[in-house]
């Protein structure tokens, strides 16, 4: 019986374009989810005088440059794919914090992922199979443990990592590019400059997410790291939007902030999202929801 050519099937939600975006010499296509801030040793300026925007051209730039580790020196938040036409190699990779989350299975000779597990179980070949220790982990600890999911030959994607599938050898590699390991121990810095160089990182990573043509959204629980962000945007108008049922502590706290603050405030109620409450009658709308919701990364 001949053995099954080597395939790749993927699903990723994207919003950046043109998807998939090419090297200039077509021998490399990106598709990616997310977003690219800055890249380390790129010059923006010459993606701008190309009328290219980062996050079109950054991968494939540094792809070129420092092969299967390119998102080592990528900042954002993403997971990428990128196909090499010339050595027939798929290679993904995610942020340093797995902030896009990305499912895979490998199975027959073939590589599928999809931002949801569901994605991958339309594959019709794929079969369905519960995974007994993950469902023991879920009632044990009310969540799955690691890289597990419910289903057997389907796991979630670590952070920070990349993968590499072979089409020729039908080989698949999976190792990480970054850990904390990797940040260097600094006895000789007192706390106090710590401290004080943690809040400007911050302050910086605030301040790119919310400068650009985006009108700018914060999730506003209530909570200090919600409230925090939204004391360091400067840039007014300012949308914030809490869940949550009515009168709740993080709805309240969240109004008064929100009203101190001077933002644009929006309350959701949950229980119209699950139905409780004649959703089939609702039209939930935002004006202007061309809003970029912050998730700082410095």
């Amino acid at each position: 019986m001949s053995m099954p050519t080597p395939v790749v099937t993927w699903q990723l939600a994207t919003w950046v374009s043109p998807q998939p975006a090419w090297s200039e010499m077509r021998s490399v296509a990106r598709v990616m989810a997310g977003e690219v801030y800055a890249a380390d040793g790129l010059d923006e300026s010459q993606f701008i005088q190309q009328g290219w925007e980062i996050d079109d051209q950054a991968a494939l730039a540094m792809y070129a440059r420092k092969g299967i580790s390119f998102a080592r020196w990528l900042n954002g938040s993403f997971v990428i794919a990128v196909w090499g036409r010339v050595n027939r190699r798929v290679v993904l990779a995610n942020d340093r914090f797995g902030l896009y989350r990305l499912y895979y299975a490998f199975h027959e000779r073939r590589l599928i992922f999809a931002p949801e597990v569901k994605g991958i179980l339309c594959d019709p070949e794929f079969p369905r199979q519960l995974d007994l220790t993950a469902l023991a982990e879920y009632i044990r600890f009310q969540h799955l443990l690691g890289d597990r999911t419910f289903f057997e030959g389907i796991s979630l994607f670590p952070s920070a990592s990349t993968l590499t599938f072979d089409l020729q050898s039908v080989q698949v590699s999976l190792c990480p590019y970054w850990t904390y390991q990797d940040i260097p121990y600094r006895p000789d810095v007192p706390f106090e400059e710590a401290f004080a160089e943690t809040g400007r990182l911050l302050k910086r990573a605030v301040r790119r997410l919310s400068e650009d043509e985006y009108r700018p959204g914060i999730y506003l629980s209530g909570g200090l790291d919600s409230r925090t962000i939204l004391g360091m945007v400067v840039r007014r108008p300012l949308s914030t939007i809490t869940y949550g049922v009515w009168n709740c502590r993080d709805v309240v706290y969240a109004r008064r902030i929100a009203g101190k603050a001077g933002s644009n405030h929006y309350w959701c109620d949950p229980r119209m999202a699950s139905g409780l409450k004649s959703a089939s009658t609702c039209t939930w709308s935002l004006p202007r929801v061309s809003i970029a919701l912050l998730t700082p990364t410095a």
